[in-house]
């Protein structure tokens, strides 16, 4: 599970610049503890079934990465991370 988030950490400094920055201003906001629970149940709660399984679908094929399910996290990010900012 760090590795995971250290990787998604990384994905986010590098991709999402200023929802970066914004973490780096808060305390404890880089454990990513809003991310734990998308990484541990794999967005069981976030999507819809169908879309979930999609989602699972393409994870677990590790079509162009094993990592799929963090760039599904940082596209959430990239959504709403202005709405947190």
């Amino acid at each position: 599970m760090e590795q995971n988030l250290n990787y998604f950490r990384e994905l986010i400094r590098i991709m999402e610049p200023k929802f970066y920055e914004h973490l780096t201003k808060h305390v404890d906001a880089m454990e990513l503890l809003f991310c734990h629970r998308w990484i541990l149940l794999c967005f069981k709660r976030e999507f819809q079934t169908e879309a979930a399984l999609s989602i699972w679908e393409s994870c677990w094929s590790s079509y162009a990465t094993e990592y799929f399910h963090l760039f599904v996290c940082l596209a959430i990010v990239s959504v709403y991370g202005n709405d947190v900012v």
